[in-house]
Protein backbone atom coordinates (compact mmCIF):
# COMPACT_ATOMS: atom_id res chain seq x y z
CA UNK A 1 0.00 0.00 0.00
CA UNK A 2 3.22 2.30 1.27
CA UNK A 3 4.23 1.96 -2.81
CA UNK A 4 0.92 2.68 -3.91
CA UNK A 5 0.52 6.02 -2.01
CA UNK A 6 4.10 6.99 -2.78
CA UNK A 7 2.84 6.89 -7.04
CA UNK A 8 -0.04 8.25 -7.20
CA UNK A 9 1.04 10.68 -5.00
CA UNK A 10 4.41 11.52 -7.84
CA UNK A 11 1.65 11.00 -10.37
CA UNK A 12 -0.69 13.95 -8.97
CA UNK A 13 2.38 15.85 -8.04
CA UNK A 14 3.15 16.01 -11.72
CA UNK A 15 0.77 18.29 -12.34
CA UNK A 16 -0.06 16.36 -16.05
CA UNK A 17 1.64 18.78 -17.65
CA UNK A 18 3.01 18.68 -21.23
CA UNK A 19 6.72 17.87 -20.56
CA UNK A 20 5.29 14.94 -18.21
CA UNK A 21 3.46 13.35 -20.85
CA UNK A 22 6.69 13.48 -23.20
CA UNK A 23 8.67 11.94 -20.41
CA UNK A 24 6.45 9.06 -19.92
CA UNK A 25 5.87 8.71 -23.67
CA UNK A 26 9.76 8.61 -23.89
CA UNK A 27 10.08 5.83 -21.17
CA UNK A 28 7.20 4.00 -23.74
CA UNK A 29 9.09 4.79 -27.01
CA UNK A 30 12.36 3.46 -25.46
CA UNK A 31 10.90 0.31 -24.10
CA UNK A 32 9.65 -0.47 -27.56
CA UNK A 33 12.63 0.28 -29.40
CA UNK A 34 14.28 -2.08 -26.51
CA UNK A 35 12.50 -4.95 -27.72
CA UNK A 36 11.97 -4.33 -31.37
CA UNK A 37 8.88 -2.59 -31.48
CA UNK A 38 7.98 -0.31 -34.40
CA UNK A 39 6.33 2.65 -32.72
CA UNK A 40 3.38 2.76 -34.84
CA UNK A 41 2.31 -0.75 -33.51
CA UNK A 42 1.95 1.43 -30.03
CA UNK A 43 -1.83 2.60 -29.58
CA UNK A 44 -2.29 4.66 -27.18
CA UNK A 45 -6.50 3.57 -26.26
CA UNK A 46 -8.40 5.97 -24.57
CA UNK A 47 -6.84 9.39 -23.12
CA UNK A 48 -10.51 10.99 -23.00
CA UNK A 49 -11.29 13.60 -20.35
CA UNK A 50 -14.65 13.28 -18.20
CA UNK A 51 -16.19 17.03 -18.97
CA UNK A 52 -17.89 18.93 -15.91
CA UNK A 53 -21.76 19.96 -17.14
CA UNK A 54 -25.30 18.51 -16.00
CA UNK A 55 -24.71 16.46 -12.52
CA UNK A 56 -21.26 15.80 -13.71
CA UNK A 57 -18.27 17.53 -11.75
CA UNK A 58 -14.69 17.12 -13.61
CA UNK A 59 -12.67 19.04 -16.05
CA UNK A 60 -13.38 22.52 -17.05
CA UNK A 61 -13.13 22.92 -20.92
CA UNK A 62 -9.71 24.47 -21.16
CA UNK A 63 -8.15 22.06 -18.50
CA UNK A 64 -9.89 19.19 -21.12
CA UNK A 65 -8.45 20.46 -24.22
CA UNK A 66 -5.22 21.19 -22.90
CA UNK A 67 -4.84 17.46 -21.73
CA UNK A 68 -6.15 16.29 -25.04
CA UNK A 69 -4.09 17.94 -27.26
CA UNK A 70 -0.95 17.35 -25.41
CA UNK A 71 -1.72 13.48 -25.14
CA UNK A 72 -2.90 13.36 -28.71
CA UNK A 73 0.45 15.99 -30.00
CA UNK A 74 3.10 14.18 -27.62
CA UNK A 75 1.60 10.63 -28.89
CA UNK A 76 1.85 11.47 -32.22
CA UNK A 77 5.27 13.04 -32.05
CA UNK A 78 6.23 9.35 -30.45
CA UNK A 79 4.57 7.62 -33.85
CA UNK A 80 1.86 6.45 -31.85
CA UNK A 81 -1.33 5.90 -32.80
CA UNK A 82 -4.56 6.77 -30.54
CA UNK A 83 -7.97 6.40 -30.15
CA UNK A 84 -11.10 7.84 -27.74
CA UNK A 85 -12.98 5.65 -26.04
CA UNK A 86 -16.65 6.38 -27.21
CA UNK A 87 -18.23 8.70 -29.88
CA UNK A 88 -21.56 8.48 -27.28
CA UNK A 89 -22.10 7.55 -23.98
CA UNK A 90 -22.84 9.10 -20.16
CA UNK A 91 -20.67 10.81 -17.93
CA UNK A 92 -18.92 13.52 -20.42
CA UNK A 93 -16.28 11.35 -21.35
CA UNK A 94 -17.65 10.80 -24.97
CA UNK A 95 -17.12 13.14 -28.24
CA UNK A 96 -20.62 14.40 -27.73
CA UNK A 97 -21.89 17.59 -26.30
CA UNK A 98 -24.04 15.88 -23.81
CA UNK A 99 -25.53 12.70 -22.98
CA UNK A 100 -28.49 11.87 -25.51
CA UNK A 101 -27.29 14.74 -28.09
CA UNK A 102 -26.04 14.30 -31.54
CA UNK A 103 -24.05 17.39 -31.51
CA UNK A 104 -19.76 16.61 -31.53
CA UNK A 105 -17.82 18.29 -28.65
CA UNK A 106 -16.03 21.34 -30.11
CA UNK A 107 -13.68 21.47 -27.23
CA UNK A 108 -12.61 17.46 -27.43
CA UNK A 109 -13.02 18.13 -31.67
CA UNK A 110 -10.52 20.91 -31.62
CA UNK A 111 -7.72 18.91 -29.02
CA UNK A 112 -7.81 16.30 -31.90
CA UNK A 113 -7.53 18.19 -34.58
CA UNK A 114 -10.85 17.31 -36.05
CA UNK A 115 -12.84 19.27 -37.90
CA UNK A 116 -16.91 18.91 -37.77
CA UNK A 117 -17.30 19.90 -40.63
CA UNK A 118 -16.30 16.77 -42.14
Amino acid sequence: MQQVRERVSTYIASGFSRRQIASDFDSVRAWAELHGIDPHSILLGEFGVTRTYGMYRASDPISQEAWMRDVRNEAELHGFRWALWVLSGYGGMSLLERDGSDRLDQVSLRALGLNAGL
